[in-house]
């Protein structure tokens, strides 16, 4: 995949590897983070194409 910039986009497919999809237990995911300039089109895309929802993290400090 090619973002708009012609930057590269990496996707990871399961197959038959369901660790994704494990929730609150050992061994789950437990962060997703996306590092870019232009977090409304990251957002958006990241949204539109993979079904997220997304949310600002508020500092501790």
């Amino acid at each position: 995949m090619r973002s708009r910039a012609g930057r590269g986009r990496r996707v990871w497919e399961p197959k038959n590897h369901t660790g994704a999809q494990a929730i609150e237990e050992p061994g789950a995911m437990i962060w997703h983070e996306v590092d870019t300039r232009d977090h409304k089109r990251a957002a958006e895309f990241c949204c539109r194409v993979f079904g997220l929802e997304a949310r600002k993290l508020e500092s501790a400090g």
